[in-house]
């Protein structure tokens, strides 16, 4: 969290404001961190905003990692332990404690209110998106689909015949807590846009770690932001450009539409893109939505899918593929902290039809690397 008493997005993108961001992994388990922030276990969903304050060890105190931002991301960590916390409050509809008003407000929780309140984009206006649309129509159809290993993480590219990205699903590189599963190898090459799933750091680290993505133009979704991702997208604002996305938007060989999920369920009301590669064939790329939170406007039966959540468990059934044994990749990493993938998601997409590929070493003969769906 920053630490300034006014929060100022513009200053978000100042060097000297990575000083006061960082990641924490709390090594615990729900029930004892609803016990820890005087909560019930079903008030820790994503959205809630938490006030924790970091010392010594003693008889209550939990263990945590914090990783600190620096210049490439996220990527000096250090050991901690949380003495107390508190639960502020959650930036859905429905909250577990309401906000309080009132000279009595705690000045944590005011200001922690007050970023909450400005953590948020504009959505594009109509002339704006349809300039997009018209924009991504001239890029053109892709020749086939590149999912990189990236680790645990996503990093998509749309690709023409010689094989050079036309634009990027996602530009994700693995948490800290993940570096294990990083590749020892991966350059990307600029390109004119990226469009962001959702606002989780494993799908736009690579803005952190390779700059020049930055100057794309980055198309995101609609949705409720911490300080750390409005942080990011300052920096996008800087030096490039960002325009949100709010409804669907068709540009002949591929739509874009918003999941169904509510706005602080990141995964759940990510972008997800359907498109029609140069050969007729389509595809399927979700981010880490739910199959349940789709909303397509017709049934929608791709012929190639990458895997939703890094193979994690999700809710609804897996598309159908016109014919059985076609390739679904999942973009994950070997020995991730999260047990990705889960076997019951892969027999899920096993049982709709699908044939499993991996970016990590699982079920491949050759290894890790990236995987190629198309043409």
């Amino acid at each position: 969290m920053v630490s300034d008493t006014k929060f100022d997005p513009d200053k978000l993108k100042a060097d000297s404001a990575r000083q006061n961001f960082a990641l924490v992994r709390i090594n615990t388990t729900g029930r004892r961190l609803s016990e820890f922030l005087g909560i019930d276990t079903e008030a820790i969903i994503e959205g809630a905003w938490v006030y924790l304050e970091i010392g010594s060890q003693d008889d209550i105190s939990l263990r945590a990692k914090i990783a600190t931002l620096g210049a490439t991301g996220y990527d000096q960590v250090s050991d901690v332990w949380i003495r107390r916390g508190e639960y502020l409050f959650n930036d859905g509809p429905l909250d577990f404690r309401p906000f309080p008003g009132g000279a009595g407000i705690p000045d944590h929780r005011a200001f922690a209110n007050d970023v909450a309140q400005v953590c948020r984009l504009p959505s594009g206006d109509e002339d704006t998106l349809s300039d997009l649309a018209r924009a991504l129509a001239e890029i053109g159809a892709p020749a086939h689909i590149k999912v990189h290993d990236v680790g645990q993480a996503s990093f998509i590219g749309l690709n023409d015949e010689g094989g050079e990205a036309k634009l990027y699903f996602d530009a994700g590189w693995p948490l800290i807590f993940n570096r294990r599963t990083e590749p020892a190898h991966f350059a990307p090459r600029r390109v004119d846009v990226v469009i962001l799933s959702h606002w989780d750091f494993d799908h736009l680290l690579s803005g952190y770690k390779f700059p020049h993505l930055r100057k794309s133009c980055w198309i995101v979704p609609d949705q409720n932001m911490g300080p750390g991702a409005r942080r990011f997208a300052a920096l996008l604002e800087q030096e490039g450009r960002v325009v949100v996305v709010n409804r669907d938007l068709d540009f002949g060989w591929g739509s874009i539409h918003q999941a169904g999920g509510l706005r602080n369920d990141a995964n759940n009301s990510g972008l997800v893109l359907t498109l029609t590669l140069q050969s007729g064939k389509q595809a399927l790329l979700v981010g880490d939505a739910h199959y349940g939170s789709l909303r397509l406007p017709v049934p929608f039966n791709p012929d190639f899918l990458v895997a939703t959540h890094h193979g994690g468990l999700f809710e609804g059934g897996v598309p159908r593929p016109p014919l059985k044994g076609a390739p679904c990749v999942v973009s994950v990493g070997k020995g991730n902290v999260y047990g990705h993938p889960k076997d019951e998601a892969i027999k899920a997409h096993k049982d709709a039809g699908w044939r499993m590929h991996y970016t990590t070493h699982e079920g491949n003969v050759g290894g890790r690397g990236p995987r190629q769906l198309g043409p």
